[in-house]
Formats: C-alpha cells, structure tokens, sequence
C-alpha cells in the first residue's frame, strides 16, 4: 500500500536530495521535457544530490532522469505493508478515470484471494462491485499492483 511521505513539503519536492530510494510519485501534471504523463507512476532509483537530479524507473521499465524544479505536480508516497480483512472499509486515495474510481471513494472489502487480489463493495454501481486484480470483465477493474 503507498502512504503519503507527509514529512515533504511542496518547497521541499524541488529538492532531489529530499527523495529516497524507493519512493513512489505519482505524476498529476504531464511534462514534455520529461515525457512523463498525467497519471502515471513511477519508482525513485536513485538520488543525485549535487546536481539535483533524480532517475526513476517508470512502469514500463524505462528509467528517466530529470531535475524535480522542471516537474510539477509530484506526489510522494512511500510503500507501507498493511493487513486486510473482508469487511475493512478502505478509501481510494488516487482518482483512476479509466475505472470511473474517484478519489476519496469509499468502499467494504468483499473478498481477498489467495494472491492478494481483492475485490469490494462500493454501494454506487448495479450490483456494486468493483474488484482489484481481475482485467477480464465489462465492469471497472484495479490491479492491487496499480499503484504501482
């Protein structure tokens, strides 16, 4: 699960020596400079503190390596293990459009598989389920791993 670094302030994101190692952002703005587009996520390889500059690893795998002053709108979140049981409330954190799943959505964890994959309750869609893992259906779907 990924948990805001609450410890950086905006001022703060500027700074490459701010980051760690295994830090995940997520991109809110799109840069042409960079390539990195609105949404996506990506992993903190590693820090160039001197010469401000941060290279991360993208889904894709690709690593890109820029200067933080020339990206806006990262969010900072670290991963953080956490327990789920069928019937904790969660609440998303991070809108995903392409899964009409908005940001601060509530719902109930239905049910949690042997893989990790858990699908819950949200009470707003016809039989009001949206499950975490699954890619083949009609109705929205989110891999646990989407987060990154």
């Amino acid at each position: 699960m990924l948990v805001p670094r609450q410890d950086l302030t905006g001022a703060d994101r500027i700074w490459a020596a701010r980051y760690n190692p295994g830090d995940v952002l997520r991109y809110s703005r799109s840069s042409q400079e960079t390539g990195i587009g609105k949404g996506e996520y990506a992993r903190v390889k590693s820090v160039d503190a001197p010469n401000n500059r941060l290279t991360v690893e993208r889904k894709d795998g690709t690593e890109q390596s820029y200067d933080p002053r020339r990206q806006q709108g990262v969010s900072v979140y670290r991963e953080q293990e956490r327990a789920f049981s069928v019937g904790d409330r969660v609440q998303l954190t991070a809108p995903s459009p392409d899964l009409k799943l908005a940001n601060r959505e509530l719902g109930t964890v239905e049910t949690i598989g042997q893989d990790g994959r858990m699908s819950f309750e949200d009470g707003r869609r016809p039989r009001g389920r949206t499950r975490f893992g699954e890619e083949s259906s009609p109705r929205p779907r989110i891999r646990r791993d989407e987060s990154f």
